[in-house]
């Protein structure tokens, strides 16, 4: 399997320089999120906060 990120070069995802999570369209479509916080929290451990 092979990654784009922030480049235009696919590199092996065994050369990749982080974590990737990849949600694909059928699972933003199926899990009824509404905006992108709803589709971040369908990354575990992944945690959202605002200042106020």
């Amino acid at each position: 399997m092979e990654v784009s990120v922030a480049s235009k070069n696919s590199v092996s995802i065994n050369e990749t320089p982080g974590v990737v999570t990849v949600i694909t369209k059928e699972e933003i479509q199926n899990s009824g999120a509404r905006d992108l916080i709803d589709v971040l929290s369908l990354v575990p451990g992944f945690g959202f906060g605002m200042d106020m």
